[in-house]
C-alpha cells in the first residue's frame, strides 16, 4: 500500500481505521433510535439522518471525487472512485499523483484488493459494510472515509456524544449547500458534512483528524490545522452500471495473497515471535517467558467496531478456563487513559497490555483487527486469525492446545 503514501504514515494508520473503522462494520442497516420524550428538535441532525437513508437506499452509486491531506502548506493529493450495486458488489479506485493506483473490487463472490505488486483475495462480504472491515477501507490515507459509510447507517458514523449542528452555508460546483458539522467516531474526528439543497447529495466534506493529529504531525508542520478534505464531482445514482465493472481482471505477474493467511513467517507449527508488552500499572511480560502455557493474544484497539464484538467473547475464554492452562493477553498500541475507561464502559476484564511502539504488532502482522494467535506450550503457533465471526476456529485451537473449561 506504500505507493500512495509515504511509509512512515502508512505504518501507523494501515492499523488506524477506520475506520473500523473502525466504526461497526457488521451491520448494513441504519438504525433508528426513537426521540427521547420533550427532546428538542435538531434540524441539523435531521438532515444528516435522511442523508445517511437517501444515500443508503440507492440501488447503485457511481461517483468521483478529489481526496488531499493537507495543513495549508504542505499536502498530498489522489482520486477515489466508487462502482457500487446492490448490497456487495462494487469497484473502488484509488489513484494518486505518481501515477499509481489501488483497486478494490467484489463480484459478489470474492473480493480482491490489486496494486501494482500485490493482490490480496478474500471471501466477499455479505454486505458493502461488512467490507468496510478491510485495512484498505479503513485508513483515511487509504481508501478511509466518512462519505462511504453513508451507504451504511448514521449510527455507524456519527458519535452521539456531541450533537449535530449547522455551521455557515456554502456554496459547491454552483450548488448551494447546508453544512452539517458533527464528531465522527474512528479517526476522523471533528467532520463539516456540505449537502447540496438542491439534490441532496454530499459536495464537500473536511475532517480534522483529531484523534491521529500527531501521528501525521510528523509528516505535516502545522498540526492544528491538519484536515483530510474531500470534493465531490458528478454522482450518478440508480443508472444501472454493468456487471463487467464489478470483475477483477488480474495483471500478468500478479502474486495473489489470500487475506485472511498470516505472512509466512508466522504459519501454523512455526515458533512464535518473542515480544514484550505492558500492563496498565506498568508491568512488563515477555512471550517467551510464558513457555509451558498456551498463549492466546488478542490484538485490538477501542476504534475497532469488530473488536468490541469479540472482546467479549475473549472474556468468556479467559473466565471459563484455568489460569494455569491458558495466559490471555488483550494487546493495543492505545494508551492506558484510552484502554481504562473503555474497559470499565464495555464492564470488561481482561489483562489488558500495552504495545505503543508496536513492536508486537509488527511482529504478528497484526495490520488488521482484531487479530488472534493461539500459541502452544511450546511456544510454536497453533492458529491465526483475522476478523471476528471465527471463535470457533479459536475453540478449536486452544482444545487441541490442551485448555480445558474450568471443573
Amino acid at each position: 500500500m506504500a505507493i500512495l503514501v509515504h511509509n512512515a504514515i502508512v505504518k501507523r494508520l494501515v492499523v488506524l481505521l477506520p475506520f473500523a473503522l473502525l466504526i461497526g462494520c457488521n451491520s448494513s442497516t441504519p438504525t433508528e433510535k426513537p426521540a427521547a420524550e420533550g427532546a428538542k428538535a435538531n434540524p441539523a441532525k435531521d438532515l444528516l439522518t435522511a442523508t445517511f437513508k437517501k444515500y443508503h437506499g440507492f440501488k447503485s452509486f457511481k461517483g468521483k471525487w478529489d481526496w488531499q491531506l493537507t495543513d495549508g502548506v504542505s499536502s498530498r493529493k489522489m482520486t477515489r472512485e466508487l462502482q457500487l450495486s446492490g448490497s456487495n458488489k462494487y469497484r473502488l479506485v484509488i489513484a494518486a499523483d505518481a501515477g499509481k493506483s489501488v483497486t478494490a473490487v467484489s463480484n459478489g463472490k470474492q473480493n480482491l484488493i490489486l496494486n501494482d505488486k500485490l493482490t490480496e483475495r478474500t471471501i466477499a462480504p455479505e454486505n458493502f459494510a461488512d467490507s468496510l472491515s478491510y485495512e484498505f477501507m479503513q485508513s483515511p490515507v487509504l481508501a478511509g472515509t466518512p462519505f462511504i459509510h453513508f451507504f451504511t447507517g448514521v449510527d455507524l458514523v456519527v458519535d452521539g456524544t456531541t450533537e449535530p449542528s449547522f455551521v455557515a452555508d456554502a456554496t459547491f460546483g454552483d450548488e448551494p449547500c447546508k453544512v452539517v458539522k458533527f464528531y465522527s467516531k474512528g479517526p476522523f474526528g471533528t467532520t463539516e458534512v456540505a449537502i447540496s439543497n438542491k439534490t441532496g447529495l454530499i459536495k464537500h466534506l473536511i475532517c480534522k483528524m483529531e484523534p491521529i493529529r500527531k501521528d501525521l504531525s510528523r509528516e505535516f508542520r502545522k498540526e492544528e490545522d491538519l484536515r483530510m478534505e474531500e470534493t465531490f464531482g458528478l454522482q450518478q445514482v440508480d443508472a444501472g452500471i454493468p456487471e463487467s465493472v464489478f470483475e477483477a481482471v488480474l495483471p500478468a505477474g500478479t502474486t495473489v495473497h489470500q487475506g485472511t493467511n498470516p505472512p509466512s513467517a508466522l504459519q501454523v507449527g512455526k515458533p512464535a515471535p518473542d515480544i514484550e508488552v505492558m500492563s496498565l500499572d506498568g508491568k512488563k511480560t515477555r512471550l517467551s517467558s510464558l513457555k509451558g502455557r498456551t498463549v492466546l493474544l488478542d490484538f485490538w484497539a477501542t476504534w475497532c467496531g469488530p473488536c468490541r464484538q469479540t472482546l467479549p467473547e475473549t472474556q468468556q475464554t479467559y473466565n471459563a478456563t484455568d489460569r494455569k492452562d491458558l495466559v490471555v493477553l488483550a494487546i493495543t498500541d492505545e494508551s492506558a487513559e484510552k484502554v481504562k475507561p473503555f474497559a470499565k464502559e464495555a464492564k470488561l476484564d481482561l489483562p489488558w497490555q500495552l504495545d505503543p511502539r508496536q513492536d508486537a504488532m509488527r511482529a504478528f502482522g497484526a495490520s488488521s483487527l482484531p487479530t488472534f494467535v493461539v500459541i502452544d506450550k511450546s511456544g510454536l503457533i497453533a492458529a491465526y486469525v483475522v476478523g471476528g465471526g471465527q471463535g470457533a476456529v479459536i475453540g478449536q485451537a486452544l482444545a487441541a492446545s490442551g485448555v480445558k473449561p474450568k471443573s
